[in-house]
């Protein structure tokens, strides 16, 4: 039996889900990241952390466990990526529901940005709802 991640109103995994399948059709730019973008640091590289794959999921986002380093399947890792997208969201939800398309794009290639720059990809945190409550 699996479980299922309970949605959090009013920014819900498949309200992020609908937002990520409107950026594969109208890709992210590097001018949308905006004032995040920091020149000096040596360690943004908008366009790397704006580029979604083909299932939505930054390249740069980890394939594999960052415990376990067990390989993750691809639904597991698009799971994990809105999961901790959702989270991201979560604070400014009020006016992400109220705001106009370009602002939530802004919003996301943002956060995009400050994570890819922040965190080596094995250490940002994997929810613990996605992992196994047993071990066999």
């Amino acid at each position: 039996m699996t479980t299922r991640i309970p949605p959090r109103a009013p920014i819900c995994p498949t309200l992020v889900r609908s937002w990520l399948r409107e950026l594969d059709r109208y890709p992210l730019e590097e001018w949308e990241v905006g004032p995040a973008r920091n020149v000096g640091d040596i360690h943004q590289d908008p366009e790397l952390a704006i580029a979604l794959g083909r299932d939505g999921v930054p390249v740069w986002w980890p394939a594999r466990h960052p415990e376990t380093l067990e390989r993750l399947t691809r639904e597991t890792r698009r799971n994990w990526f809105v999961y901790w997208l959702t989270d991201e969201l979560w604070p400014r939800r009020k006016h992400l529901r109220r705001g106009a398309r370009s602002h939530w794009r802004r919003i996301i290639a943002q956060a995009l940005l400050l994570e890819h720059a922040q965190e080596e990809p094995w250490a940002i945190p994997y929810p613990q709802e996605l992992s196994r409550s047993w071990r066999g």
